[in-house]
């Protein structure tokens, strides 16, 4: 499954600046993964935090039925410790990085970073590591427990950049065209890079264009109003978008209530945990059925040994009779319940 893009996180914190005063109750890891923080707030009550490492990070409504049933984690248990009752005091994106921080009353902080394989960091406030989900190590950083946690080098950020800035970096960039350069070198992902290219109205195979009709888009695309949605082909949901975009204008859409609201059914509709969940889920019904047809036969086996049972009780006197008879005779016996006599295999077999 892929991530969601630095641009995509940049409007759902927005969205998720409404955690703020939100209380930490309990903290789940229902996947290797996932990361479900369980928060109250006076007057809304209960909200979930959930965080798809290396995807992305949304609101839900409710926990699937996995999550919270088994018993949670020790990083989960980490978590809950320092954090149980502490407030949210801000959610923030550092730069335009695909990076989400999520700031406590009690001054510490986790780092939830969706690039690559992800990753989820708890840090006081001098950024010392006090717990990280797994250790990881970068030819330019190490993210290991005790140490300090450092940023991964910054991409450029444009929204930070003047006019002459933004053209130097633009024109320096190896890429060969102005989308690559917008979506790789500038970090906006390919679907936003696209999107300023045709507001700018600029051929983006181009290598050399007016940088300057991008920045202006680029600026104006970061103050769009939110109007979260689903990009659906074929009846499947391939894509959401937190804005309206000029690149999915005749693409068919199915409006979400909110960012949290697109990314919650993006991602059941293309996670890999949702698979692994329904092949679980399969697997455990195929189960069930055998073992029905398991209980089954052994109910009718069941019944037969009764029977079988049943009919020995019934001649016993007479099944006592012809053993004592098989000792006395070294096995040489007629009896009408007799049918067949193996020395060899000392077994005798009755007709009841």
């Amino acid at each position: 499954m892929k991530g969601i893009a630095a641009l995509d996180v940049l409007f759902l914190v927005r969205e998720l600046n409404e955690l703020e005063g939100t209380i930490v109750e309990k903290v789940f890891q229902p996947s290797k993964k996932v990361i479900l923080f369980q928060l109250h707030k006076s007057g809304s009550g209960k909200k979930l935090l959930r965080f798809v490492l290396g995807v992305g990070a949304y609101l839900t409504s409710e926990k699937s039925s996995s999550e919270g049933t088994k018993a949670p984690s020790s990083f989960a248990m980490l978590l809950r410790k320092k954090l149980k009752q502490s407030r949210i005091t801000n959610v923030v994106q550092p730069g335009l990085e695909r990076i989400i921080e999520v700031h406590f009353s009690n001054d510490l902080k986790i780092i939830v970073e969706m690039f690559s394989k992800g990753n989820l960091i708890l840090c006081d406030s001098s950024n010392k590591i006090l717990a990280v989900l797994e250790k990881q190590e970068w030819k330019d950083r190490t993210v290991k427990k005790d140490g300090i946690y450092t940023f991964p080098p910054a991409s450029a950020n444009p929204f930070e950049m003047t006019d002459k800035e933004f053209t130097e970096k633009f024109n320096k960039s190896k890429k060969e065209n102005a989308v690559k350069t917008l979506a790789i070198v500038f970090g906006l992902g390919g679907k936003y890079a696209e999107e300023v290219c045709i507001k700018a109205k600029i051929d983006k195979t181009r290598k050399r264009v007016d940088t300057s009709k991008l920045l202006k888009e680029i600026v104006k695309l970061k103050n769009r109003p939110l109007k979260p949605y689903l990009v659906i082909k074929d009846k499947q949901i391939i894509d959401f978008a937190p804005v309206t975009l000029e690149v999915y204008k005749e693409a068919q859409k199915e409006q979400a209530s909110s960012c949290s609201d697109a990314l919650d059914k993006w991602f059941a509709a293309t996670s890999d945990d949702v698979k692994e969940a329904t092949t679980e889920k399969q697997r455990l019904v195929s189960l069930a059925e055998k073992q029905k047809i398991q209980i089954a036969n052994l109910k009718k086996k069941g019944e037969e040994y009764k029977q079988i049972g049943d009919l020995i009780y019934a001649h016993f006197n007479e099944i006592e009779e012809i053993i004592k008879d098989i000792k006395k005779n070294d096995w040489k016996i007629k009896h009408k319940l007799v049918k067949e006599i193996n020395k060899k295999e000392r077994k005798v077999i009755l007709e009841l």
